[in-house]
């Protein structure tokens, strides 16, 4: 049974920025990450991994492009992973910086802002 129920109605990109609202320093790693193509845990149950980190051949392998978010037990019943598109991932990490940036006002907010605007060039969004 997950740590609260509502957790299993969530989907990944929601369950991430759930986290991400109580651990909001991670939010740098992860605009960061896209420059690295290494993905990062937000914490312990939730965690994310760029389709570039992977071979082919490989178990975890899910295809050329994109992003794939891996939530855990005890959030959820079972493991849930879902494949996102870099595009519609930073989509989402953009809204979810526009409602909240009052949080980031003294936290790096020019590096921040520069680097949304660098990744929304480069995905054409």
């Amino acid at each position: 049974m997950p740590v609260n129920e509502e957790y299993g109605k969530m989907n990944a990109i929601e369950l991430l920025f759930y986290y991400l609202d109580m651990e909001q320093s991670k939010l740098i790693d992860i605009i960061e990450s896209f420059y690295t193509r290494n993905g990062i845990a937000i914490d312990e149950c939730i965690a994310y991994a760029f389709a570039e980190e992977y071979e082919e051949y490989e178990e975890d392998y899910f295809g050329k492009d994109g992003i794939k978010i891996v939530i855990q037990e005890p959030l959820v019943d079972e493991e849930k992973e879902e494949v996102y598109s870099l595009k519609k991932f930073f989509i989402a990490v953009d809204k979810y910086y526009q409602k909240n940036f009052c949080y980031y006002k003294d936290k790096n907010l020019q590096i921040i802002e520069n680097k949304l605007a660098e990744i929304k060039k480069i995905l054409g969004i």
